[in-house]
């Protein structure tokens, strides 16, 4: 549960980044890291028996 919650706490960090960026690399390579986060959230939910909830 803990790797859960860390997750969830970085992909809100960089979410909230993501929309101080234009449409640059910066931006591109914030959105890589949010879909590499996404999945290992995926996998920790599965493991936990629950539905992937990251906007917490």
């Amino acid at each position: 549960m803990a790797r859960e919650q860390e997750l969830q706490h970085q992909m809100r960090k960089l979410g909230s980044k993501r929309f101080l960026f234009g449409q640059g690399p910066e931006r591109m390579q914030i959105n890589t890291e949010l879909m590499k986060l996404r999945s290992q959230l995926t996998e920790v939910s599965k493991q936990l028996n629950r539905p992937v909830v990251w906007y917490k």
